[in-house]
Order: structure tokens, then C-alpha cells, then sequence
């Protein structure tokens, strides 16, 4: 058989096109510092952050750019291999161990130590005759390791001391595991998109992630916090995270903090903590590489966690009598992304001594005009963590 496979050509055009705009676009960035007119705005410090990026991007859209016109993976009559502009790999058919997937990969394992294993993206033409084609001469080795670990639980005395019992405890997590992560993905939803009562969603939301733990420590490792394709597990994930993000963007989008000086050292101490009780005899920390992405992952989440439930607690129940500045709206500006926020400049005010951005809700953006005063009220914070509001 000898067979060749290009990238698909809808793909293919769109790199080819976008590609000398993205280098065009990041070559004028990389040479704005040097340009008489253009530079006068620009601090020196700002061409050691510049330059980095702009060669790394201009080197991405020449190699996507390169790709796009002679990349090709090819299955020839005893071989297979990618040709690239980042070098060739290739395997013989005899050492090809298997094959695993994911949304974006399609990788070829080797059987032999000295053998690089073969990447091949899943935009390319024909990626699923490919995957078929694997399928049908060699062992789907995500399977194999679901298979694997399947067998391992229902081997293992911490689960039961019978068959029957491991299944039935693996049954109950994996119910357990699901119903922790509707309620928890339901009430981190509900949080970010409409939390109303207030008090009631946030506290929800705080409560969510610190139930994950305990659960994981009573299932013994048989429920975890990651969630991979190649693994019988159950897991938690949406659980621990959908929370811990609505706990953080309602810190971020609803309290404008004056100064954040004091919130890190009780972010840092809430994930520590966290991340500690999480530790201590976890076998989930036990599976080598993969442990270190959920960790990391446990580690951002927890700071997350940490970040929104200090901001809450210190603006939500602060009671402090508030001090009342005005200061004039200078500039009015709006940043559209996956989701728009609204910004107004105000001129200085209280103890801020130069004119800068504060995040506003849409409503309040569109009641107000540039050259207006807005009333801003000063509050002491619940937690000594300064913080303000805006009215018209």
C-alpha cells in the first residue's frame, strides 16, 4: 500500500492565508521600537517583552506556513512516516507498538526504546481513514490502559475483598462521582450566569470544591480529581472546577479592590491548604507524568478558590462606614473578546493619585458619559482589603 495524506484543504487555505498575515502583523510589532514617531510612547522595557513574542509568532506562521504546502504523512508498503518542517519521523510497520488519540492528536507509539513516536494532526485529509486503518493492524493503547486499570481496581483489596464487593464499590463511586459533578456543575452555572440569592450561590459554590476532597479521601483513590480518556476512574472534575472558577470571576467582576496587597498571603495559605489535605495518601498522585498536569491543575484551581472566596468574604460582609469621593469620567472604553467588558477612566481620586481604568457593569457603562462625575464610595473591607463602588 503506499498512500499519501496532505492537510485538509479548507485547512490548508486558511494557513496559507493566515499565515504571512501573522508574520506581517508580529513583524511590524517587532519593529515599532526602532520606527522615529512610532517609539515615543514605548518604554525600553517593553521591547524585552515585544521582541521575544514576535520572533516566536513570526517562526509559527512560517512553519504553519510551510506545513500547509509540503507537509504530508504517508503509509508506504512497509513503512509509515511525516514529513514536516520541523524534521521527518518514521516507523517500520514491525515497530509500531500501537496507537493513542485525543481531540487535536493522532500518535503512533514505537515498540522500541531508540524510535521517536509519530504525531500526526487530526486536520488532516482523511484522519479518521487513518484511524481506521491503525485500528484495524494495531491495539488502541488508551484502550488497553482503561482495560488495564479496570482490571487493577477490581484486583485490589483497598476496593472490597471479594470481586462482588470492588464492583459494587466501583458502581457506588462512579454514581457518587456523577452526582457530585451535576450538582456542582449545575451550582457553578448557576453562579456565573444568574447568581441569585446571592449569598446563598456563593456559599454553594464554597462549599462544593471543599466536599471533593473528602470524597476522594473516603473512595481511596477509586474516584479523582482528573478526568482521562484512558482511564476507568471516575471522576470529579467538573465538580472541583466549575465552582472554583464562578467563585473567581464573581470576585473578579463584582468588587472593585482598591489595593490587592493583602490578598495574596490568604490565597496562597486556602490553596495550601487545600493542596495539602489533597496530598497526603492520594494514589491518584501515585500515576508518574500525568500526575504532575493534576496537580498543577489542583494547584491553579485551589488558588482560584482562594482568590474568590477572600474577595466575597471581605466586600460581601463588610460593614464598615464607606467614604464618599466623586471624580469625573475622563475616557469611556469597551474590550470584546469571548466576552466584553466595560471600562470607564476616572480622573484621580482619594489616595489614587493618577487617572486609571475601573471595571464597571454594561448597565452602569451606557448610563454614563464621558465628563460626568460618578460618586465612588471607599469601604474599609471586612478583611482590611480596601475596595469600592461607583454610583452616578
Amino acid at each position: 500500500m503506499l498512500k499519501e495524506y496532505k492537510l485538509g484543504r479548507g485547512w490548508a487555505i486558511f494557513a496559507i492565508i493566515f499565515s504571512p498575515l501573522l508574520i506581517a502583523l508580529f513583524g511590524m510589532l517587532l519593529v515599532m521600537p526602532f520606527i522615529p514617531g512610532l517609539n515615543d510612547n514605548l518604554s525600553p522595557s517593553i521591547l524585552w517583552f515585544s521582541a521575544p513574542l514576535s520572533l516566536g509568532m513570526m517562526f509559527f506562521g512560517v512553519v504553519t506556513f510551510l506545513d500547509a504546502i509540503k507537509g504530508k504523512f504517508v503509509i508506504d508498503f512497509d513503512r509509515l512516516y511525516n514529513v514536516s518542517t520541523m524534521g521527518n519521523r518514521e516507523l517500520l510497520f514491525t515497530e509500531i507498538k500501537g496507537y493513542r488519540t485525543d481531540d487535536k492528536y493522532i500518535y503512533i507509539e514505537p515498540n522500541v526504546p531508540h524510535r521517536k513516536k509519530v504525531k500526526l494532526t487530526k486536520y488532516i485529509s482523511s484522519a479518521a481513514e487513518i484511524e481506521r486503518w491503525l485500528g484495524e493492524r494495531y491495539p488502541d493503547l488508551d484502550r488497553l490502559k482503561a482495560e488495564e486499570e479496570k482490571e487493577a481496581i477490581f484486583a485490589n483489596d483497598d476496593f472490597g475483598f471479594s470481586p462482588e464487593e470492588r464492583s459494587e464499590k466501583f458502581n457506588q463511586a462512579s454514581s457518587v462521582a456523577k452526582t457530585v459533578n451535576i450538582i456542582g456543575g449545575l451550582i457553578g452555572a448557576w453562579t456565573i450566569f444568574f447568581p441569585n440569592p446571592y449569598e446563598i450561590a456563593l456559599w454553594c459554590c464554597l462549599a462544593i470544591p471543599l466536599l471533593c476532597i473528602p470524597v476522594i479521601k473516603y473512595y481511596k483513590g477509586l474516584i479523582r480529581i482528573d478526568k482521562r480518556k484512558d482511564s476507568p476512574y471516575p471522576s470529579i472534575f467538573i465538580a472541583f472546577l466549575l465552582p472554583s472558577a464562578a467563585v473567581f470571576l464573581r470576585g473578579l467582576l463584582d468588587y472593585n479592590i482598591f489595593d490587592h496587597t493583602k490578598i495574596w498571603i490568604p490565597m496562597f495559605v486556602i490553596a495550601l491548604l487545600m493542596t495539602t489535605v489533597f496530598f497526603i495518601k492520594n494514589a491518584e498522585l501515585k500515576s508518574g507524568k500525568k500526575a504532575i498536569g493534576t496537580v498543577i491543575a489542583f494547584i491553579l484551581f485551589s488558588l482560584a478558590y482562594g482568590f474568590g472566596s477572600i474577595i466575597f468574604l471581605n466586600c460581601y460582609y463588610d460593614r464598615s462606614a464607606p467614604k464618599m469621593f466623586s471624580s469625573k469620567i475622563l475616557n469611556k472604553r469597551m474590550s470584546s473578546g469571548k466576552t466584553t467588558s466595560y471600562y470607564l477612566e476616572l480622573e484621580p481620586w482619594g489616595e489614587r493619585k493618577t487617572a486609571e481604568d475601573v471595571d464597571v457593569s454594561k448597565d452602569f457603562y451606557f448610563e454614563v458619559n464621558e465628563n460626568d462625575t460618578v460618586n465612588i464610595y471607599f469601604m474599609k473591607g471586612k478583611l482590611d482589603i480596601p475596595w469600592f463602588e461607583l454610583s452616578k
